[in-house]
């Protein structure tokens, strides 16, 4: 069921623009009137989820962006203090393949690095997703795609959500 939810919204987004005009940074602007507080082209700070093999981890993040269809999401998290000190850093390459910076499909990749349960953890891989714009100065998204981690040197594979809530990111631009 939801790969077929995830389909239909993927198709519904092609079919909505695949007449659209070549997007150029002016006329994307004045096609939608951005304004200060829209993800066009402004910096945000937010909460994503992410974690490994689908355990949710809440992290903070913050949107670069670097044009008009690209930009860099970068993530803090520490999950946990007790015992062993575990913390994650990185940031995710997103580039709108469909639609615009405000609602749309978008590619890209991934790397974090950080410790869990004391040993070393490198997270990689490739990301695709959807994002929109629920409210003014607001952008959620969703990621997820192929993962490669390698904790103290044992690599694994999986392929999923970025994490049990599906890689949710919600950013609040200025």
């Amino acid at each position: 069921m939801k790969t077929l939810i995830v389909m239909l919204a993927i198709f519904a987004l092609f079919h909505q623009n695949a007449n659209a005009a070549p997007r150029s940074v002016a006329s994307a602007d004045a096609q939608k009137g951005t304004s200060a507080g829209s993800p066009e082209h402004h910096f945000g700070l937010g909460l994503a989820s992410f974690g490994a093999g689908g355990a949710a981890s809440t992290a903070i993040s913050a949107w670069i962006p670097l044009n008009h269809t690209m930009g860099i999401q970068t993530y803090l998290s520490i999950p946990t203090t007790s015992g062993n000190f575990n913390f994650y850093a990185g940031g995710a390459y997103k580039y709108t393949l469909s639609g615009t910076a405000n609602s749309g499909f978008h590619v890209g990749g991934d790397l974090l690095v950080g410790a869990a349960g004391g040993e070393f953890t490198l997270l990689g891989g490739g990301l695709m997703g959807l994002h929109f714009t629920p409210a003014p100065s607001f952008l959620l998204g969703l990621d997820g795609g192929p993962q490669v981690s390698l904790v103290a040197s044992k690599a694994d594979f999986l392929l999923s959500g970025f994490s049990g809530l599906l890689g949710a990111s919600l950013i609040y631009f200025f």
